[in-house]
């Protein structure tokens, strides 16, 4: 079964779009619990993964290699600052 969301330019939104959900709902206090015990950097990485699994996402794209050489060592970076 094809993911629902196949072209690079749909998994880059598709992507941006669970990061942003995930730091607004950091902000909202009834959810502080649940981001005290599991930071939102945990979120941001499960997510992308359990869509996958249930197809929304691709398991491979050429957009992932994109993404690992370009855009993770930057975020490593900014992390570790």
């Amino acid at each position: 079964m094809p993911a629902m969301l196949a072209s690079p330019a749909a998994i880059l939104a598709g992507l941006a779009l669970v990061v942003a959900l995930v730091f607004q709902l950091e902000k909202r206090r009834g959810l502080a619990p649940l981001f005290a015990r599991l930071p939102p950097v945990f979120w941001v990485y499960a997510l992308p993964m359990l869509a996958a699994t249930a197809g929304i996402f691709p398991n491979a794209s050429p957009l992932y290699g994109a993404l690992t050489r370009h855009l993770l060592p930057a975020s490593l970076a900014l992390i570790l600052l």
